[in-house]
């Protein structure tokens, strides 16, 4: 333990002295997953079949309303956008990284209801305003350091309606040694929450009954709404 703590610090020193992006910068994630393998295709990064239904049936589905104008960030190779596409009236993707929207757009098409966009990871130009009534990212904020997350806080408040619904899977204890975690603490992004106009509407960490199905350790799913006031 003690030295990967050692190396960590060694590469984050390294990164500030020759001006790199650095760890979880929309550079570093772009480069990373446009050369990751993707061997398992949409189940990449999935326990298990039964974890992955109860997410879809118990989180996504029990707080998507009929018809919904959906927005992913990050949708990968697809692991959520089937079920989000089955599930909505309109369906746009964005993604960093140009083998995922190539891929899923080969998988998913494009038509009137569903397009995916290539991004800069901050902004979402390709989405109109107020045209948005659900927002979905899983596996994604985990990767997305404080000020990329603040900016596409505030691409929300703009194209998301009065009613949406976000939900966003983030982590909160920050980096640990090596991982592929970025900076990001619960304390940090409550007041982000709260700087953007958004309210944290109820977080979940174990679902299922007894608690059955889990995130990762240090791991939330958020659920926010536009504040009131």
């Amino acid at each position: 333990v003690e030295m990967t703590r050692i190396v960590q610090g060694w590469m984050d020193r390294l990164e500030r002295r020759l001006e790199l992006p650095g760890s979880n910068s929309v550079e570093e994630n772009a480069l990373k997953w446009n050369n990751y393998r993707w061997k398992r295709g949409e189940n990449e990064w999935t326990p298990s079949p039964a974890w992955k239904q109860s997410v879809i049936e118990q989180v996504m589905i029990e707080h998507l309303t009929e018809r919904a104008a959906v927005l992913e960030i990050g949708p990968g190779f697809g692991r959520w956008t089937r079920d989000l596409i089955e599930n909505s009236s309109r369906y746009t993707g964005v993604d960093v990284t140009r083998k995922c929207v190539e891929h899923c757009i080969g998988t998913f098409g494009q038509s009137d209801t569903v397009a995916f966009h290539l991004n800069d990871g901050r902004s979402l130009s390709v989405v109109d305003d107020r045209s948005i009534d659900f927002v979905w990212s899983f596996d994604v904020f985990v990767h997305i350091e404080p000020d990329d997350i603040a900016a596409y806080l505030q691409e929300f408040r703009r194209v998301v309606r009065d009613d949406a619904l976000i939900i966003l899977h983030h982590g909160e204890i920050g980096r640990t040694p090596l991982s592929w975690r970025s900076s990001l603490t619960e304390e940090q992004f409550v007041g982000l929450v709260e700087e953007n106009g958004f309210e944290l509407v109820q977080q979940i960490r174990s679902w299922g009954p007894d608690g059955q199905f889990k995130l990762a350790p240090g791991d939330a799913l958020s659920l926010l709404r536009k504040a009131t006031r």
